[in-house]
């Protein structure tokens, strides 16, 4: 799955608050129904996790990655994620920022 598709659906996916969850959440869990950021990305995907999955979609959820760890300022994801002061509307709207980011370079 490519990048600007994982982030589409998995912001669709955390578009309901009761999804997001601080922490790795529904990470490399199959039966996860609460997912962090790179959880719900590596959910939509299929991926699941980073060192088990094909080679194309390894390079799919590094460029994934990139796209947020960009919007994010090059801070680390769990740090946004995790942080006690970020709210669901920020996690989307970066999430908004990340779509747009990937959609320019997909040009």
């Amino acid at each position: 799955m490519k990048p600007l598709r994982i982030l589409i659906e998995a912001r669709w996916l955390l578009l309901d608050p009761l999804k997001w969850e601080k922490s790795a959440a529904g990470y490399g869990d199959p039966n996860a129904e609460k997912f962090c950021m790179m959880g719900a990305c590596l959910k939509v995907s299929g991926a699941l996790a980073f060192h088990g999955a094909d080679p194309l979609d390894r390079a799919n959820m590094h460029k994934t990655r990139g796209f947020l760890k960009e919007v994010l300022n090059h801070k680390p994801i769990t740090q946004f994620n995790d942080n006690p002061n970020t709210t669901h509307k920020m996690l989307i709207a970066k999430f908004d920022e990340a779509i747009a980011l990937a959609q320019r370079e997909s040009i």
